[in-house]
């Protein structure tokens, strides 16, 4: 790699590096509380297969 290119690349990253926070739009502000509701709860075979597994355990003991 050229020393140009090197210096590019650096100048690259030194812009990547430096995050201006925003606020949010609406639809992103919306998408977000949906996702977080979303992965915030067990499905039901997550609930099932922790349950199965609570059972397994208590049976062993």
């Amino acid at each position: 790699m050229s020393r140009d290119e090197l210096e590019q690349l650096r100048g690259a990253v030194e812009r990547l590096a430096v995050y201006v926070p925003r606020d949010l739009t609406a639809d992103e502000s919306a998408w977000l509380d949906a996702f977080t509701e979303k992965v915030g709860k067990p499905t039901e075979s997550e609930e099932a297969f922790y349950a199965d597994r609570r059972k397994a355990n208590e049976t062993a003991r």
